[in-house]
């Protein structure tokens, strides 16, 4: 079953949290104007309740959030015109605490899920010496759709994502592994919603051929410990990304694919693909590219690996065809590698294939701080990036 936690005042729903902030001004000849501001949270969080939306009886029911409200971590964050401070708080963790200067701030708490906003407040606060400010938040909804989806649930949440039209946010939670049928057209996945982020340590497997993510312009998609399987019998590369964002977190990775084309894995033509963890392996293109195609835009990997991907022509790992790359950390494996099965390889048969990287422009890509491109952008070898130095 479905279950999307929307919230919305136009629904008429109510989900809030209470938060007690406690603020505290001390002066002493030691500390100038500086005051303690501390902030509580009270015991009403177990009891927060939301919208949970059945699809399949279209009915709106009250439903205890128990797959977010153990998740669900707090932002603090005390700001005036010439400071800012921010403090995350662990899960679990009830207070935080600060030292700032007397007068006016503006303290603002965030509720986030993976990094999402569930919930926020804010309040104004006026921090004098030796006055106690006592100051009451009540949380309200924050602009994000919540989904909890099951197995075999997960084209019917694409289908209710982009039903929902433009301009809108959106966070999916795995409960279960999922298939998804693919789109042989590279429309974008979740039509006109301003952003989407997949979290959860399942893995969603294409059945069909095709595309399984297309981003379109303006638009973000995060994924976050979500395994993409591909399809070794696909003729499209699995994710696109036309003109949006694409970000991977976590122990993402995308992996079994192939294309009769170009990038095995991921296609890049247009705006920005992201790799901050995980890893793209065991993909297979016909053209450049077994792991990642750029044509355009840029691709920046940041921490992470591309591993035992082929291509038949140059760049089995990678392939800069066009725009930029940027790799500030991890490791792209070449043919040198002892272990066979990481080693990214072409199978084009010429002199130096570029079986880790090719980046076919002067200048087009950037490892550490080295500019590379041309005939200086075919490495065969292992890339590893550290401390963003070329190891």
């Amino acid at each position: 079953m479905i279950k999307k936690y929307q919230f919305s005042s136009l629904l008429g729903i109510v989900s809030f949290l209470t938060l007690s902030c406690i603020l505290t001004a001390c002066f002493s000849p030691w500390q100038g104007e500086e005051g303690t501001i501390i902030i509580r949270f009270g015991d009403s969080m177990s009891g927060a309740r939301a919208a949970a939306f059945n699809s399949s009886s279209e009915k709106w029911v009250s439903e205890t959030i128990s797959y977010i409200l153990p998740g669900l971590e707090h932002r603090i964050t005390l700001k005036r015109s010439t400071e800012t401070k921010t403090q995350t708080l662990a899960k679990g963790v009830t207070s935080g605490k600060f030292v700032v200067a007397s007068g006016s701030w503006e303290v603002t708490v965030e509720a986030l899920y993976e990094g999402v906003q569930f919930a926020v407040s804010s309040a104004h606060a006026e921090v004098t010496g030796g006055k106690t400010n006592l100051v009451s938040l009540l949380m309200k909804p924050g602009d994000t759709a919540f989904y909890t989806v099951g197995t075999g649930e997960w084209d019917g949440t694409v289908a209710e994502i982009i039903s929902a039209g433009s301009g809108k946010k959106h966070c999916i939670i795995l409960i279960g592994n999922n298939d998804a049928t693919g789109s042989a057209i590279a429309n974008a996945t979740f039509g006109l919603a301003d952003s989407v982020t997949i979290v959860g340590k399942h893995t969603i497997s294409l059945t069909g051929t095709g595309y399984m993510l297309v981003t379109r312009s303006g638009q973000t998609l995060t994924i976050k410990d979500v395994q993409l399987k591909g399809n070794i019998n696909n003729t499209n590369d699995l994710v696109r990304i036309s003109n949006g964002t694409f970000i991977m977190e976590g122990s993402s990775s995308i992996y079994g694919n192939r294309t009769t084309s170009h990038g095995g894995g991921v296609y890049l033509d247009g705006g920005t693909f992201t790799m901050n963890g995980g890893a793209i392996y065991g993909n297979y293109a016909e053209g450049n590219g077994g792991g990642v195609y750029v044509s355009g835009g840029t691709f920046t990997m940041n921490g992470s690996t591309i591993y035992g991907n082929t291509a038949v022509s140059l760049g089995g790992g990678v392939c800069v065809g066009g725009g930029r790359f940027y790799m500030q950390g991890g490791t792209i494996y070449g043919v040198n590698e002892a272990d066979a099965s990481l080693r990214n390889a072409s199978t084009s048969g010429t002199t130096n294939p570029a079986h880790a990287l090719y980046a076919v422009n002067p200048n087009s890509a950037t490892v550490g701080v080295t500019l590379i491109g041309s005939e200086t952008g075919r490495i065969d070898n292992t890339i590893r990036v550290v401390n963003g130095k070329w190891q």
